[in-house]
């Protein structure tokens, strides 16, 4: 048998083809070894926290999530130097219940909070600024919007709920303040808070509509305002964070960017907000920033919600999460030691509510989002992220199967027995419609399913464009708008109360009056409606008629606090001459909403003019409080004073109205303090200030001239 020969088999040259592909699989692996190993998290109990809300700012309009129009510097740098959460979710397109999302680390069907304005926070729920404060925490809240005014609830937990954005007005009718005061505002608390650590939340409103940037940010995004919001609103993000870096503070503190919701511009026919739960209504930014604690320039990419804002500040501070919060901590995901994605929670009921749609309930489970709706729609988010594809006709099993987890989702989320709604008076409504918030009471429940939002969307942009054409003053093309909205949605008040005023203002008071009339035929139990009925009334003179109106609405239950009814009710009392009615009245909306300084000055004014001076002082040193410099309130006060003869008071409001003002009649005025007082040659200097000013022939003037005879001869 011939032997086996040992052959050596020659070794093949590498090519560069087979190197190169080696190299690949090598930087494959290590990749994938750094990627899963796990990022540093350094927790820190003594860290102080920032919050940055950002209204209405969806999260495809900052540099750092690839917008190239975008002047977003600070909130790039952020990102860019912590975590930036690429797909994050808030659970409603509404302000107010997205904040008490975050502020609560609750869903909407927990935390009661369905909608702005008719509903609050109830006091049971945990806040985080409850928590920290009981963790010996300094805690500030400064809001730019009245959607968060203190009254909704949002203040729980905070020592300085800074929500002043009337300066110094009537806050109750100034809706909202600019980047730039409510910066402002959080320096003037920053800068003189002492030591501690320091929980604040700020908030701005900016990018919500109408969109008007001032300068320079208005020229250079002239074709993009909405744009030019966002640079605007970035621009003093960056004075904030200057502040702490000034302070040395910047890596002593947790800064979070958290949007409330996004906006739409047309992509699923609604433009704005509110009403639908598309991507671009409710993915928001959402930033973690925390220097040598946090992980820089990482990408979060699986899908979170503003559930989660609460737990992760709180993990991150070494404090117990609470059971009971439905968001988890993001810490863990950072680290790259949770890779799971609950299901998200979706909701809008704004639809529901404001022209008696059916509510919009959701849920997104993996890459899949399921809106429960009579058209009821499914969308894989990974390969149709625009929403284009509604999958719900050729997949009805995955439909059903989806459907199934969210009622066991709603199910769980909801079980509490707490009570969030309330019922917004007239003022605020008026309020919250100067931002586009335009609600009115539910119209009366169909005894049929209810139709689809999608079938309403058109009458409500409709009445969108309408309500904006009237705000500036195109009133032809506002008639014809607000027709065309009643006419696709005829159950909405909104409609009819702002065409009424558009025939109004074009004299065509009798016409406005039967388009009322026909209303509240088809809402017979709208209160905004039966209130704009009787001041329109009032507005033609037709007292009467419009005292009973008010009169009816008292002995109903339309208005909880019915402070606007009594103010009207006072105001035709007044015209009337029935000035201890008026009084009576103006008491009453006074004491209904007492934070409403115009309803204090009416009330202030009417006793003033009877001679009832110590009440109305005392009315006046509460107004003085908040608006110090006002200098009709400062001549107000010096005249009461001499009136109750407390004659140095007297003189120091005068002296100090006529530093403010050089207003003659305080001139005279003051001069007849001066002569009570035995000064007459000051009074007499004073009082030929006054006759400089005034025409000689004036009959004032002619007093004001035997006046100083008498005070000369003394």
């Amino acid at each position: 048998m011939a032997k086996t020969q040992n052959k050596i088999i020659p070794r093949q040259p590498l090519t560069r083809k087979m190197f190169f592909l080696l190299l690949v699989i090598v930087l494959i692996i290590a990749f994938f070894i750094f990627y899963r190993r796990p990022q540093e998290v350094k927790r820190d109990p003594q860290s102080n926290v920032l919050l940055i809300t950002l209204d209405t700012t969806r999260a495809d309009r900052l540099g750092c999530s690839g917008y190239t129009p975008a002047q977003t510097p600070n909130l790039d740098r952020l990102a860019a130097a912590g975590v930036s959460c690429e797909a994050a979710y808030s659970p409603v397109p509404l302000t107010l219940p997205a904040h008490c999302t975050m502020l609560s680390g609750l869903y909407p069907p927990a935390h009661k909070v369905r909608n702005n304005g008719s509903y609050f926070l109830p006091e049971p729920v945990l806040t985080l600024a409850e928590m920290l404060g009981q963790n010996g925490y300094q805690t500030s809240a400064f809001v730019s919007s009245f959607v968060l005014d203190s009254r909704f609830g949002l203040g729980q937990g905070f020592t300085v709920f800074n929500d002043e954005f009337a300066g110094g007005g009537v806050k109750t009718y100034k809706s909202e303040r600019d980047a730039a005061a409510v910066f402002a505002a959080f320096s003037r608390w920053f800068t003189g808070r002492g030591a501690g650590k320091f929980f604040s939340w700020v908030h701005f409103f900016d990018p919500h509509a109408p969109y008007a940037p001032p300068e320079p940010f208005r020229s250079a995004f002239s074709d993009n305002p909405y744009d030019g919001e966002i640079a605007y609103m970035d621009h003093y993000i960056g004075a904030i964070l200057d502040l702490l870096k000034e302070k040395h503070l910047m890596e002593d503190t947790l800064v979070v960017i958290a949007g409330d919701h996004g906006e739409a511009f047309g992509e699923h026919g609604e433009t704005g907000h509110q009403v639908f739960c598309y991507e671009e209504n409710l993915r928001v930014p959402l930033i973690f920033h925390a220097l040598k604690r946090l992980p820089k320039n990482m990408r979060l990419k699986r899908k979170v919600g503003l559930t989660d804002v609460m737990p992760t500040i709180l993990d991150f501070l070494q404090i117990p999460v609470p059971a009971a919060l439905q968001g988890r901590s993001l810490l863990p995901a950072m680290q790259k030691m949770d890779t799971a994605e609950p299901d998200l929670y979706l909701e809008s009921f704004f639809a529901h509510e404001a022209f008696n749609c059916a509510p919009i309930q959701g849920i997104i489970q993996k890459n899949y989002k399921y809106l429960d709706l009579p058209k009821p729609e499914l969308y894989d988010l990974l390969q149709d992220p625009g929403e284009r594809k509604n999958l719900v006709s050729g997949s009805a099993v995955l439909g059903q199967k989806m459907k199934t987890s969210l009622n066991e989702l709603t199910r769980r989320l909801g079980g509490s027995n707490m009570q969030g709604q309330r019922r917004m008076t007239d003022a605020e409504k008026n309020t919250l419609a100067s931002l586009g918030y335009i609600t009115s009471a539910p119209a009366a429940q169909s005894a049929g399913p209810l139709p689809d939002p999608k079938d309403k969307i058109a009458g409500w942009q409709v009445f969108n464009r309408g309500a904006e054409q009237a705000a500036n003053g195109q009133t032809g093309a506002a008639a014809a708008s607000l027709l065309q909205a009643i006419e696709l949605i005829p159950d909405y008040a909104g409609s009819y109360t702002i065409l009424a005023n558009v025939y109004f203002k074009n004299g065509q008071g009798d016409k406005a009056l039967a388009l009322f009339r026909d209303a509240l035929i088809r809402i017979p139990t709208d209160a905004t409606l039966k209130t704009e009925y009787a001041g329109l009334l009032i507005k033609m003179n037709r007292l009467d008629q419009g005292m009973t109106q008010l009169q009816e609405l008292t002995k109903t239950d339309l208005v909880d606090k019915k402070a606007f009814v009594y103010s009207q009710m006072g105001s035709i009392a007044e015209t009337q001459g029935k000035s201890p009615q008026a009084i009576t009245y103006y008491r009453q909306a006074h004491e209904n909403e007492p934070d409403n300084d115009g309803y204090a000055r009416k009330l202030a004014y009417l006793l003033h003019r009877t001679n009832r001076f110590a009440e109305a002082l005392a009315i006046y040193r509460s107004l003085e409080q908040k608006q110090p410099d006002d200098i009709q309130l400062i001549r107000d006060m010096a005249i009461a004073y001499a009136q109750l003869n407390d004659l140095e008071q007297a003189r120091s409001y005068f002296t100090k109205a006529l530093q403010r003002s050089p207003d003659a009649n305080l001139h005279y005025n003051f001069a007849l303090l001066l002569a009570r007082q035995g000064q007459y040659a000051e009074a007499a200097a004073m009082m030929e200030k006054f006759l400089i000013a005034v025409p000689a022939a004036a009959a004032q003037a002619q007093a004001a001239r035997r006046y100083l005879a008498d005070w000369r001869s003394r």
